[in-house]
């Protein structure tokens, strides 16, 4: 398989295991309609759902209490999704 198309396919299965992403489709929710509950544009959830942005420090209590999360285990699951990212070195366990 190339390589390119490869790491196209696992960054799409990435961006699906973001816990916003993973969240909204349980609840058939839209973009739109979780960015007003948020607080935020849409263009800011797309960006977090994308890898492109996290969400700030300050919306970690909202984020979470949205997810039905307490605000570590937010916080533990996003460093988790972020540290998956394809292509980003995995360090080795010793």
């Amino acid at each position: 398989m190339n390589t390119a198309v490869h790491m196209r396919g696992a960054h799409a299965t990435w961006r699906e295991s973001n816990p916003i992403t993973a969240y909204l489709g349980r609840h058939k929710m839209s973009r739109n309609e979780f960015a007003a509950l948020a607080g935020v544009s849409a263009r800011t959830v797309q960006a977090w759902q994308w890898g492109s942005s996290s969400p700030a420090a300050d919306r970690t209590q909202e984020l979470s209490t949205l997810l039905g999360l307490k605000p570590e285990a937010f916080r533990r699951r996003w460093r988790e999704w972020e540290g998956a990212r394809p292509g980003q070195h995995q360090p080795t366990k010793p």
